[in-house]
């Protein structure tokens, strides 16, 4: 009997389903160039928090990066290496006429998601690289499902504005406005 045989066998027998839980809730996270206004408590802590209510940056609720910067990088720190299944990000988004475009999703655009055994992403996998939505297109919250089910202790989001021109609808320059990540695991659930 082959390994991968053997192990649906055992979850049909003893378990009654997958549940996903967000390893990344509460965890350490860590962003270049934070943007300094402490009144405000914008810091990475913001986007493994729990709360996504309000996308707006006077929310609460978000990392907002520092202004005019090419390379925006954030990462939370699972603490331990784990297997990732998807992950969900919510990210800034203030609307005009409460159902247009998102005027903030240019900044959001071109956006990679690593996952890394370190805190380099060179270091670790591409699970996600957008090349393909545009401000009307691109949604919010962003699902991501891992191709290969990754595996490591960091999920790293990085974007850039290095190598101009840019597509139409990119920003001049690179933003962590995070909200929310969500980062997922699957584990079987016991009868």
């Amino acid at each position: 009997m082959g390994v991968t045989k053997f192990y649906i066998t055992l979850s049909v027998l003893f378990c009654r389903g997958v549940t996903y839980e967000n390893v990344g809730f509460n965890k350490s996270a860590w962003e270049k160039y934070p943007y300094h206004s402490p009144e405000r408590g914008w810091g990475a802590k913001r986007a493994v928090d729990g709360l996504y209510s309000d996308l707006s940056a006077t929310g609460g609720q978000c990392v907002i990066s520092a202004n005019e910067k090419s390379i925006a990088e954030w990462r939370v720190d699972l603490e331990r290496i784990h297997i990732i299944h998807h992950i969900v990000i919510y990210y800034r988004a203030e609307y005009i006429d409460s159902d247009m475009i998102n005027v903030y999703a240019s900044r959001f655009l071109g956006f990679s998601v690593y996952v890394s055994n370190t805190t380099d992403k060179e270091d670790g996998i591409l699970c996600f690289m957008d090349r393909n939505f545009t401000i009307e297109t691109i949604p919010n919250p962003m699902n991501i499902i891992c191709p290969n089910q990754e595996r490591g202790r960091y999920v790293i989001y990085y974007n850039n504005r290095t190598h101009p021109p840019y597509p139409d609808g990119y920003s001049t320059y690179a933003y962590n406005e995070l909200c929310e990540m969500e980062v997922f695991c699957m584990f079987l659930a016991p009868i």
